[in-house]
């Protein structure tokens, strides 16, 4: 056989060899991905084909080549519609992939290739015309059909995969998938018309095109190696519990794999045609070579390591058997001897004992063997087996090496393992006495520990919130020269990050090698590491019992940091102890919480509060400082208990505490006293004011409805302050007089604040009377109406009058309303007052008509209170039908401050009011924050401009101005405007020429009873 043709199969089978590395790489990289799948049969059928043209052409004969040539076609026949295929899927088009037309189109032309190129004799040996030159055997094209179809199949796939990858890179939008798109796309142009080239255009050689594959799978490698093509992760990395094991055990398959490809090719580089056929060093070098990527697959198998060493130790002895009879029959058992060394060498590295004495087993048969079959044998030593046995030399010393480190190495992880556990066992000792002072200290000095002692640049912890519906940063530990990023999360949500939670679920544990390999279902995990400038981590949860309380880990901002089992089991062990004394805190927290807490509440009990109420004074006495004391009783309480139940009670009181406990200082204490009532203690405070203040602060809490079952309820509180030492130098007479200030704050009408002084007694003891006298004021018919005329300002006449309410006291003459409509507000009798004000006023003006008098509205003010009611609207419909009055006969007045800052159900209390008929008017219009978008959707009438704009349009130009725009506002809206509190001409006069609409005040008529109101309409028929 020629030289030349020789070194070209050498070369061919020097190919085939890197495409079986390139796609067994490929496929251990993801072996769940069909895109690696794929790209792995492409690099096994480029493997055929190169065995097929390096065999064929070192063929003794025509018949042998012609066979060689048939065979290739198993791999050249597949290989362009696996490409075009894969390309497909690589490049986001597998959306064609769902047509059946689609498959016919890739691999009906396959099934023509294979059965008429390489299967159905009398058609395949015709489709070829071999002749042997130097180089080899090459095929002369006759241009048969043969011809024009292969060239045709050729052609048009390898023009679509172009197409395929030039329209890829015209629509690749960001910077890392424009670089992939351009590799690709240039390897693959240079390979494919590389391979055109020189199967057409150089006739003289083989049929090398199967060479100019290495240039895409070149790069495809070197995309998947430097720029993450195809997500390469394994997915097994993810799930294998005994994940360390498995690497080092797939990192040991790797280096054994790694050493039989290697002795692929050294047997093809010591092969001399004197000694042997090049047809036998092929075939041997492809059976070690499929022997060493059968080894590098074998981990990737779904299987148990177990299973796993059993199709290791199967196949091992086998391979055994045929490189000793191979070595024996062409070299001579001088030859042999080192080899079984070699193998007897790396079964040390496996714990299972039976690789060991299975390979010196079947070594001795083999020997034993030799020794009856060929007891002398003469050898000749020359060059060739120097150096062989220098190779050995080197190959065995290598392997000693790897196996002296691989000891040694075990030497330093057990010198490791006792240290680490030396450290684990003064952790657990320093835990014994965790408490919760001290609790959060322990965990971040063990954080310090472990990361100098591993050298992590971060240790953390997460707590989960008791709903599991929130994980927060409780403790972290960073190293030297590290620092939270910028924007650093410290609570997470749960539903955020199902494939973590889902990890530390199942697994216990969560491991990511390198951020940028995490599958697609981790993408919130992801962005989420990225931002925290996290490269690698490894985690594992906490329980207490079966109950997922947190996690802990360590995590790092470079990819190469290699995480060892020590890590798991480090982090195992201190999740335990830490997950026991945070149990164990809890459990001490729950006594406490019985002994000194409130069960419905959480507050501190009365017992609390006392001992550290005892502990402030005994400080501000030191320092001089004064001491607040807040006696707190919700108002009104007994009947939301009795209209809704005890339930919705006690979810009252837990917002209500809530809600204090978020308005106070650190220092500051709340407690639940009993019942509805709250004790408040304000220590280290400097003076009466900042006790004030504070006072007012807290009452803000009652401001907000409190929603019970879907349901708004305006809840207020009455309270006492009690001052240290101006009224008591003990906790008892503290809570006796703020009590007693509290009940001074409900004598004065509930929902205020009261201090403890003497002058606030005495005004407190007056307002108690009044509002004695208040209940019994409508019984006693002490409560009388007053009306004031309203006029049209254009003609002068009297079109409405107002209805005013006035207390005639038996001792104190004329009250204002000023004084004792808030005091109703607050007792409640606001709704029979209002009731009683609505009623009469209906009845007088139908009293009116009846007389004969022209028929005019009555406007009646609506207090906030009477809307809170519920019998609004019945009332009014109530008393429209008692006095026979028209509806359009009644107007009433609400605040400008309930009909815009109110709330929304007011709206509708206010339409149902409208459907009645009666007439709405906006009183005092413009003293509130009005919001326009709330204002047209009132069902109001009419707009009354406040007292103050009207009196200060002489005055001031801004008052003016503001007028201006309430008439102006009214208008456009198709509202009436009345000026309330006309006192003189000129303010008349600048309402007119506004054009105005109505107005009432001093100027024209003051409040009057009814005998002078009916003087008056006498004077106006």
């Amino acid at each position: 056989m020629n030289a030349q043709a020789e070194i070209i199969s050498i070369i061919v089978f020097a190919f085939l060899i890197i495409y079986g590395i390139f796609g067994t790489y490929t496929l251990s990289l993801n072996p769940s991905s069909k895109m690696n799948r794929m790209f792995f049969l492409i690099s096994i059928f480029l493997c055929v084909w190169a065995f097929a043209i390096a065999m064929g052409n070192v063929a003794p004969n025509y018949e042998t080549a012609i066979l060689w040539r048939r065979a290739g076609s198993l791999g050249w026949g597949v290989l362009y519609s696996l490409l075009l295929h894969y390309l497909l899927m690589l490049t986001g088009r597998a959306n064609l992939l769902k047509s059946k037309m689609t498959y016919i189109f890739l691999y009906l032309p396959v099934l023509v290739n294979i059965l008429f190129f390489g299967l159905y004799s009398p058609v395949a040996i015709t489709q070829y015309n071999l002749i042997q030159i130097k180089t080899g055997w090459v095929n002369v094209p006759t241009g048969s059909i043969g011809d024009i179809f292969f060239n045709s199949y050729y052609l048009l796939f390898s023009l679509l995969s172009l197409i395929t990858i030039w329209t890829w890179e015209n629509v690749a939008n960001d910077k890392r998938r424009k670089r992939i798109v351009h590799i690709i796309s240039i390897t693959f142009t240079m390979g494919i018309l590389g391979g055109f080239i020189i199967d057409t255009m150089f006739h003289q050689l083989p049929q090398l095109s199967v060479l100019f594959a290495c240039f895409p799978l070149a790069g495809i490698n070197y995309s998947i190696r430097k720029q993450n093509l195809m997500g390469a992760h394994n997915e097994k990395g993810y799930e294998d519990k005994d994940l360390f094991v498995y690497e080092r055990r797939t990192q040991f398959y790797n280096y054994l794999s790694y050493a039989v490809i290697a002795g692929s090719v050294l047997n093809i580089m010591f092969y001399s045609h004197e000694m042997i056929k090049i047809q036998s060093i092929l075939t041997m070098s492809l059976v070690i070579l499929v022997f060493g990527i059968t080894i590098r697959l074998i981990p990737l198998l779904q299987v148990s390591s177990a299973k796993q060493d059993t199709i290791l130790l199967i196949l091992l002895p086998v391979f055994i058997v045929l490189i000793l009879l191979y070595f024996t029959r062409h070299y001579g058992n001088n030859a042999v001897w080192p080899i079984p060394i070699i193998f007897l060498t790396a079964s040390v590295m496996f714990r299972q004992k039976s690789f060991f004495y299975s390979t010196l087993a079947i070594t001795l048969l083999y020997h034993f063997w030799s020794l009856t079959t060929e007891p002398v044998s003469e050898i000749t030593v020359g060059a060739f087996e120097y150096t062989s046995h220098i190779t050995m030399y080197f190959v065995i010393a290598a392997l000693a090496s790897y196996v002296n480190k691989t000891y040694r190495k075990r030497l330093a992880d057990h010198e490791k393992q006792i240290e680490i556990q030396r450290e684990i066992s003064r952790i657990s000792s320093e835990f014994a006495g965790a408490n919760p002072m001290n609790i959060n200290e322990k965990i971040n000095d063990v954080f310090k520990l472990c990361g100098t002692f591993f050298g992590i640049e971060h240790s953390f912890m997460f707590r989960f919130s008791n709903d599991m519906s929130e994980a927060y940063y409780s403790n972290e530990w960073f190293g030297e020269g590290n620092s939270p990023a910028k924007g650093k999360t410290e609570t997470l949500s749960i539903n955020d990050y199902p494939w973590w939670m889902e990890k530390l679920q199942n697994n216990n544990r969560v491991f990511i090698r390198d951020v940028d390999n995490l599958p697609d279902e981790a993408v919130s995990v992801k962005q989420f590491m990225q931002n925290q400038h996290i490269k690698s981590l490894i985690s594992v949860a906490m329980h207490d019992k079966d109950r997922l309380i947190g996690f802990l880990g360590f995590d790092v901002s470079r990819s190469e940091k290699t995480w060892e089992l020590e890590h798991q089991a480090v982090l195992q062990i201190l999740a335990n102890i830490i997950s026991d004394a945070l149990v164990k805190i809890e459990a001490e927290k729950r006594i406490n919480q019985m002994a000194y807490y409130d069960n419905l509440t959480n507050l501190p009990n009365r017992i609390y509060f006392n001992m550290e109420l005892d502990q402030m004074l005994k400080l501000a006495k030191r320092n001089e400082k004064l001491v607040g004391v807040l006696f707190l009783d919700l108002d009104l309480f007994k009947s939301i208990n009795d209209s809704l139940g005890h339930e919705a009670g006690d979810k009252l009181l837990i917002t209500i505490g809530d809600r204090l406990t978020n308005l106070l200082r650190e220092s500051d204490m709340a407690c639940r006293f009993g019942g509805d009532e709250f004790l408040i203690m304000l220590p280290q405070m400097k003076n009466l004011e900042d006790i004030r203040k504070a006072t007012e602060k807290i009452m803000k809490a009652f401001e907000e409805p409190v929603t019970i079952n879907g349901q708004d309820f305006y809840v207020t509180a009455s309270s006492g302050v009690a001052v240290y030492p101006l009224d008591g130098e003990d906790s008892e007479t503290l809570i006796k007089n703020s009590d007693l200030a509290m009940y001074e704050s409900k004598n004065k009408g509930r929902n205020r604040y009261t201090f403890c002084t003497p002058i606030m007694k005495e005004e407190i003891r007056e307002k108690v009377q009044l509002s004695n006298d208040l209940y019994r004021a409508l019984e006693r018919e002490e409560l009388v109406l007053f009306y004031q005329p309203q006029l049209s300002i254009e003609t002068g006449e009297i079109i409405g009058l107002e209805a005013l309410i006035r207390w005639i006291h038996p001792e104190r003459g004329i009250i204002s309303p000023g004084v004792f409509i808030p005091m109703a507000e607050q007792t409640g009798l606001i709704q029979s007052i209002g009731e009683w004000v609505i009623k009469t006023a209906s009845k007088q003006n139908k009293t009116w008509q009846q007389k004969g008098y022209d028929p005019i509205a009555v406007a009646v003010n609506i207090s906030v209170e009477q809307f809170r009611g519920s019998q609004l609207v019945e009332v009014v419909a109530e008393a429209l039908k008692e006095s026979k009055l028209e509806p359009k006969y009644l107007e009433l007045e609400i605040t400008e401050s309930i009909a815009i800052q109110g709330p929304d159900y007011i709206i509708g209390v206010l339409e149902s009011l409208k459907s009645l008929g009666v007439s709405i008017a906006i009183d005092d219009f413009g003293t509130e924050y009005s919001s326009l978008s709330r204002l047209k959707e009132l069902p109001v009438d009419k707009l009354k401009m406040a007292m103050e704009f009207v009196q200060g349009i002489d005055k001031d130009s801004k008052d003016k101005s503001i007028a201006t725009v309430i008439i102006n506002l009214a208008k456009s809206l198709g509202l009436k405007i009345i000026a309330e509190g006309v006192e003189k001409k000129g303010q008349l006069d600048f309402l007119r020429d506004r054009a105005c609409d109505e107005a009432q005040g001093f100027f024209f008529y003051r409040p009057m009873p009814v005998e002078e109101v009916e003087k008056l309409l006498n004077l106006k028929r």
